[in-house]
């Protein structure tokens, strides 16, 4: 008997008033459920709480008309926003009318098995009541409490009571930048939740603390999920990935926007990966499901031909990556790091051909690190830092080493020892280094892990293990690479570029990767 290739779950995620069109309009419900068995999607999840109150009556028939096609029907429940009169300046969860409202929220959504909870973000009120129960604790301190009380006593007991074996799934906000700089508390909701998904970033966030050169914005982090993945361990589950609407003649084979003329690509679309890119990448981080997004009608995507036609390579990524250790420069990010002028240069440093190793705890152990400003957060990092570079190797940006300068004497620069380059202030959409500094630095850093990489940035390398490697191209162009570990011969496990055969050794460690492909190597 042949084994079925384990997919990471697919769920697609449906606005209320697009589900119910599904009751009414039967080639639509036939269109959907063709699109569920070809890419295949498992679950379901009804957006609840979105636009207008949904018709409750409507929900069995929902339910049974995706459990009767082989599918897992959850619900999405968003925490609403303070009534207008409010004097917060955001979510206000001391106020008993949010409280009674997120509890009927909980108590109709518990007629699923499961619960997605999106929108739990911190409160910033400062109301009388708000005040009143701080007392004489901080502001951080409070809003992390009040947070966590609201969760337990508002969402997760009330869903509970009403159904005991429900699964209780939260939907990360993934502007994890802001997250981490504000403290939430991600790991005492991760024992709270059975579940964790990142959601989708604000591009305008993303945008406003620059991009950091070539290091496109994403519409959710796979560095922050394989971080997550180091505190809440298999509840990490996986990420969203938007659908961009628009026409089809505007996307090219792949589902880019890059690969059609720029004139008729819509603009939203050229600045995040297509589609199948989010899937390979979230898979390469190590996440088990995959979450659907449009923005529009799902069915008229321009993107899900290119998505369909790479779902069926993800099992091969996803045996590597989720089973296999992740290895190479440890990227040390404690749980409540302010990132201050790095913001988002971890995701650019994955971009430019750096293979991170996301870590909440000091890397003590490792060979080799790369520390931002996150890491300042740490009361005892320059002794820790000072220990570090004893035996390690370490590169550590401008905006840190001023932080440690101010507090302490100056770390001894030199063979064990750089500093990142910073050529241009932080938030001006222009790099922040001369790209052609790039090589020295990944050089300095590859080094003590005995791999060495040459290729153009756009491109992302993944060590796992002693053995296994897989690149990604986000590039509109060919990547001409060059990849040695000496004494190791590499051989093509799998790719999607068909030009790259299974089982081909690479001729001195070089090989051309076509735009918008991935490489699976092995040793």
């Amino acid at each position: 008997m042949t084994r079925r290739p384990t997919y990471p779950t697919l769920t697609l995620r449906l606005a209320w008033a697009e589900a119910t069109l599904l009751l009414k309009e039967e080639e639509r419900r036939t269109a959907l459920l063709d699109l569920f068995r070809r890419l295949p999607i498992r679950k379901v999840t009804l957006d609840l709480t979105k636009a207008t109150e949904p018709d409750e009556s409507g929900l069995p028939e929902l339910r049974s008309f995706f459990n009767h096609a082989g599918l897992v029907a959850a619900a999405c429940i968003s925490v609403p926003l303070p009534d207008p009169e409010s004097s917060s300046d955001g979510l206000c969860y001391t106020r008993p009318g949010l409280q009674r409202a997120m509890e009927r929220e909980i108590q109709r959504a518990a007629a699923f098995d499961e619960i997605w909870v999106e929108g739990l973000n911190l409160s910033g009120c400062t109301c009388e009541s708000c005040r009143k129960e701080k007392g004489r604790r901080s502001w951080s301190d409070f809003r992390r409490s009040s947070l966590l009380s609201f969760a337990k006593g508002h969402l997760i007991e009330p869903a509970r009571r009403t159904h005991p074996g429900i699964t209780l799934t939260l939907l990360l906000p993934g502007d994890h930048e802001s997250l981490k700089a504000n403290s939430y508390p991600i790991a005492p909701l991760s024992q709270s939740f059975h579940r964790m998904l990142v959601g989708r970033t604000s591009l305008t966030s993303i945008e406003a603390a620059g991009t950091h050169g070539n290091g496109l914005p994403w519409p959710g982090s796979p560095f922050f999920f394989r971080w997550l993945l180091e505190i809440a361990g298999r509840k990490a589950a996986g990420g969203e990935i938007i659908l961009p609407q628009g026409r089809p003649e505007a996307f090219g084979a792949s589902g880019h926007a890059s690969d059609a003329p720029r004139n008729k690509a819509p603009a939203e679309s050229l600045l995040m990966p297509s589609p199948a890119e989010q899937a390979v990448a979230w898979t390469l981080a190590g996440a088990t499901e995959l979450c659907l997004r449009s923005s529009g009608d799902l069915l008229s995507s321009p993107s899900l031909p290119a998505l369909e036609a790479q779902i069926h390579w993800l099992p091969e990524i996803q045996k590597v990556a989720r089973r296999t250790p992740l290895r190479g420069i440890a990227a040390y990010c404690p749980p409540n790091a302010d990132p201050h002028d790095d913001a988002y240069l971890f995701e650019a440093l994955s971009r430019w051909g750096f293979p991170l190793r996301p870590t909440p705890r000091f890397p003590s152990s490792s060979r080799v690190a790369f520390f931002t400003r996150h890491a300042g957060s740490d009361r005892d990092l320059p002794e820790k830092l000072a220990e570090f570079i004893k035996e390690g190797i370490a590169c550590i940006t401008p905006s840190l080493r001023d932080t440690l300068h101010a507090d302490g004497p100056a770390l001894p620069e030199g063979e064990r020892l750089r500093i990142w380059p910073d050529a241009l202030p932080p938030g001006s959409g222009e790099p922040r280094l001369s790209m052609e500094a790039i090589p020295s630095y990944r050089d300095f850093l590859l080094d003590p892990l005995g791999v060495r990489f040459i290729g153009p940035t756009g491109v992302t390398l993944h060590l796992f293990g002693p053995r296994d490697v897989a690149l990604q191209n986000f590039n509109d162009s060919p990547a001409t690479l060059r990849l040695e570990i000496p004494g190791k011969l590499l051989r093509i496990i799998a790719s999607s570029d068909e030009s790259l055969e299974a089982g081909t050794e690479l001729v001195n460690g070089g090989v051309t990767l076509g735009a918008h492909h991935w490489l699976h190597l092995s040793t």
